[in-house]
């Protein structure tokens, strides 16, 4: 059998955890797809998506950094698995990520098909997925902090490491130092209000594709 690689190079304006997360947890692989997932991450574990049209099992699991997997669509020669790598490069300080891609093995036959599929069913969805997930995170922050004075908010809005930044201030990592400034700032200004303003935006680049015969 005729097989070949596909090979994609996509950016995504957002951080490696949250596309590896979308791709491996099963919960926000359905809420990206809309289509039913089952994943089990580990070495060895099994895995469908697109409602059992795609299922295979996962070979290596790197959090963040990489994933490979054997994978086979529902209508290819029964018991026979191409290979998925997917790498992850964090980049612009790791607020966006760099995502190879390369898919051996796959049927000559289904080439335009599956490079197709990753192109419309994830590179397109990516994106516009973790921006929903990036600003109904901010927008709780600024109605519960912000317009509630709900200090707590910052213990599920923020990470545990994070640095704000107050000219002349020197504060340390964590939510302590987000709770100490906004308790300062409601005590000094009691009638703060924050509205969200919508964006554009456009967080997604495949910058080239790929096959060759294998």
């Amino acid at each position: 059998m005729e097989t070949k690689q596909i090979n994609h190079e996509v950016f995504i304006n957002a951080a490696a955890h949250d596309v590896f997360e979308a791709l491996m947890d099963a919960r926000r692989h359905t809420e990206m797809t809309g289509e039913a997932a089952q994943i089990d991450r580990k070495p060895g574990g099994a895995f469908t998506t697109y409602g059992g049209h795609v299922s295979g099992k996962t070979i290596e699991s790197v959090p963040d950094r990489k994933l490979v997997q054997d994978w086979r669509a529902s209508d290819w020669k029964p018991g026979y698995h191409s290979r998925v790598s997917i790498s992850l490069e964090p980049v612009n300080e790791g607020g966006g990520t760099q995502l190879s891609l390369e898919h051996a093995g796959v049927p000559a036959e289904h080439v335009k098909e599956i490079s197709d599929g990753w192109r419309s069913y994830y590179w397109s969805k990516l994106p516009a997925y973790l921006r929903k997930r990036q600003v109904a995170a901010v927008r709780l922050f600024l109605e519960e902090f912000k317009n509630h004075s709900n200090l707590d908010i910052v213990d599920t809005t923020w990470t545990k490491d994070c640095q704000l930044h107050v000219p002349g201030m020197t504060l340390p990592q964590g939510w302590a130092a987000q709770k100490q400034v906004g308790a300062m700032i409601f005590a000094a200004f009691g009638d703060v209000h924050a509205r969200p303003r919508a964006s554009e935006y456009t967080g997604l680049r495949i910058t080239s594709t790929g096959s060759r015969t294998a």
